[in-house]
């Protein structure tokens, strides 16, 4: 079986979630190095598949997995921050370490980018459509084709941004970045005018989009 093939087998195995790494670690200041080399090891596994081996970090690592939903920006990069103060080696790219900080600041960089890993592409053109209040063409988030999806990540900020186009605040720190902070890509009809408002009421068309996106992430 080749690197490629076995890589793709092992992405398919579903990764328990750490709590330990997820919430203590993450979000610790300086954690003990013995803690940072397990979890690091434990969040290539989302990037590399559960049963991960030295020959697989040829590869670049995949994308899109849930664990990022639960990480905030600030969250990753403090995590990047962690394993590099550990390293031997930081520039190394065949070391799990190194790849654990390119995965970490990948992810981070996710959070404000349109380009979506899952599928090698932009959504920036579903995005501006919802964002311009227009109803979202089913083709352009792939209903009915087999093997092409958004990342969850993705179908999050595209349901979101029909709150967004109003002016909703959110309590997610990574969405108000993403719809009303600067941005260092152009994106059309980004960012937006600060939000200010906790509650907002939706048009037809912007209940249409977010129903049909909540149906794809079911």
């Amino acid at each position: 079986m080749t690197n490629l093939l076995a890589l793709l087998v092992a992405l398919a195995t579903p990764i328990k979630p750490d709590a330990a790494c997820e919430t203590t670690w993450a979000k610790a200041e300086s954690p003990a190095a013995a803690e940072t080399e397990r979890c690091l090891k434990h969040f290539l596994a989302y990037g590399y598949g559960a049963n991960w081996k030295a020959e697989d970090l040829t590869l670049d690592p995949t994308y899109g997995d849930d664990v990022e939903r639960r990480l905030s920006k600030a969250d990753l990069e403090r995590m990047a921050g962690h394993v590099k103060a550990t390293c031997s080696d930081p520039a190394n790219p065949e070391l799990p370490c190194a790849r654990a900080i390119e995965f970490f600041n990948g992810m981070a960089a996710r959070k404000t980018s349109v380009f979506e890993d899952e599928n090698v592409g932009s959504y920036e053109a579903p995005l501006t459509r919802i964002l311009k209040g227009e109803g979202v063409d089913p083709r352009m988030l792939f209903v009915g084709e087999p093997g092409m999806k958004w990342s969850a990540q993705t179908l999050r900020k595209l349901r979101n941004a029909a709150y967004a186009r109003h002016g909703y605040v959110f309590k997610d720190a990574d969405l108000n970045e993403f719809f009303y902070g600067p941005r260092t890509e152009p994106v059309a009809g980004l960012p937006l005018p600060q939000g200010d408002k906790k509650t907002v009421e939706l048009t037809t068309v912007d209940n249409a989009n977010v129903q049909l996106i909540k149906s794809l992430e079911k």
